[in-house]
Parts: structure tokens; C-alpha cells; sequence
């Protein structure tokens, strides 16, 4: 996360990591969505040995985790279409996949628990360019490091990137949202792929998960916000992938 701010601990109780072995930073995000499920973004399993790490804490080690897995042990489930062999910006369309855990792995409680799925309203949306929303991981920082400690970063909803930004509308598909600054400055970095982007609802104060950090034209830069896989795309694909595995 470029420009943002230690996250406390517990804040984002959804929060896991991608990495091949415990203590080696993690290659990218997900999001805990049910007691088996982890939600990441697809171009993140282009080699499928990582595996997904529960958070429980803010620093980049926490205790709570699970055990090494492969892709053999786990089910991976690519979101629909998407084409794994060429990662041109075009095939970064259905950016998600789905990684079946252990459920006796994860024990919630104030540190761990599942994301609220964005359930869009009769319009189609349910948060605009004034909602609260927050990015999260432990990606490269401003300082080109990656960080120790979770980062957020609050980063308002674009809701037209092709006329708003300096993205073409050739870049875009619907299966896509921008979240950030035309302007750049605060933006998710490489390493915070596959996280979470959440906003709150304002009536109940629940976070929803809207987006999953997927790909971006440098990091903060001025005229490129981050672009997200959009969440409310895939809701009845997530119900079914769940219900069927």
C-alpha cells in the first residue's frame, strides 16, 4: 500500500495472506469469506503452490495460521473464463479464484472472521464515490519496501474510470472497478494483489467486500488509480462454487 497507515489489530479480521511457507512474506492477499473459503485474485495462483495464511494479527507473522498446503490439497477454483496463460491486461478480466480451506484451521473471534459479501441493490450499486472504503495488505510501501505491518489506505470509489482517469475504455471490462486517486498518491501495490477493497454500509456500519485488488498502471501514479476485480459480479458464482465444493 502506497502512502498508507498501520492498520490496528483486528481492524480487518478478514484479512489473509498468500505464501509458500510460514515466515516468508507473503506473495499476495485474499479475504476469509466463510469458514472454508478464501477469496484472492486469480493471476495470484499463476503458480499455484501458494496457499492461503489466516491473519489474526497486524504484523506480517501472526500466530494464527495453517499448515503449508499445495494446490493438490486444496480446492482452487479459477473465477469463470479467466485465461491463465497470458497475463495481458485483457486477460486480467474474472480476476478472482476461490481456495477451499480447513475450516478446523480457522477459529474466529475478534481477529478472525469472515468479509460480508456486497449484495448490490435494484440499481446495481450499492456504494458511490462517497462511501467509505479501505485497501489492505502488506505489499510494496512508498518506501519501495514490503510492509511489516498491515497497511490500510482509504481510497474513494471512481465510478467512471474510463472518463475520470487516463485508463482506455479498452483496459476496462465491467468485471472491473477503480478505487484511488485520479490524482495518485495513495494506491495497493504489487503484494497487496488479491486483497481486499470494503465499504462500509451506512445505515448498519457493516463492511462489505466490494473489490479484490487485481492490477494497476505503476503504483499511485497520477492519472492510474488501482483497478479491482468487482465483487457484486460474482456473488451468485461464489454461492455456487460454495454450495457445489
Amino acid at each position: 500500500i502506497i502512502n498508507g497507515e498501520d492498520a490496528v489489530r483486528g481492524s480487518w479480521p478478514w484479512i489473509a495472506q498468500l505464501g509458500v511457507t510460514w515466515g516468508q512474506k507473503p506473495f499476495c492477499g485474499g479475504t476469509l469469506i466463510d469458514r472454508e473459503w478464501v477469496v484472492t485474485a486469480a493471476h495470484c495462483y499463476h503458480d499455484p503452490k501458494y496457499v492461503p495464511m489466516i491473519s489474526g494479527r497486524a504484523s506480517l507473522f501472526p500466530q494464527i495460521k495453517l499448515d503449508t498446503r499445495t494446490k493438490d490439497n486444496n480446492s482452487l477454483l479459477w473465477g469463470r473464463n479467466y485465461n491463465n496463460n497470458n497475463l495481458s491486461i485483457q486477460q486480467l478480466d474474472n480476476d478472482i479464484a476461490l481456495v477451499k480451506i480447513p475450516a478446523v484451521d480457522v477459529d474466529t473471534n475478534d481477529y478472525v472472521n469472515s468479509a460480508c459479501l456486497e449484495v448490490p441493490d435494484v440499481s446495481g450499486t450499492t456504494f458511490t464515490k462517497d462511501s467509505t472504503c479501505f485497501t489492505q495488505g502488506w505489499g510494496v510501501t512508498e518506501n519501495n519496501t514490503q510492509a511489516d505491518i498491515l497497511q490500510e489506505a482509504r481510497v474513494p470509489l471512481i465510478e467512471n474510470c474510463a472518463a475520470e482517469s487516463s485508463y482506455r475504455e479498452s483496459h476496462l471490462t465491467d468485471n472491473m472497478l477503480c478505487a484511488g486517486y485520479v490524482n495518485g498518491g495513495v494506491d495497493s501495490c504489487q503484494g497487496d494483489s488479491g486483497g481486499p477493497l470494503v465499504c462500509q454500509e451506512e445505515t448498519s456500519g457493516r463492511w462489505q467486500l466490494v473489490g479484490i485488488t487485481s492490477w494497476g498502471f505503476g503504483c499511485a501514479d497520477d492519472g492510474y488509480p488501482g483497478v479491482y476485480a468487482r465483487v457484486a459480479n460474482y456473488i451468485d458464482w461464489i454461492k455456487e462454487k460454495i454450495e457445489n465444493n
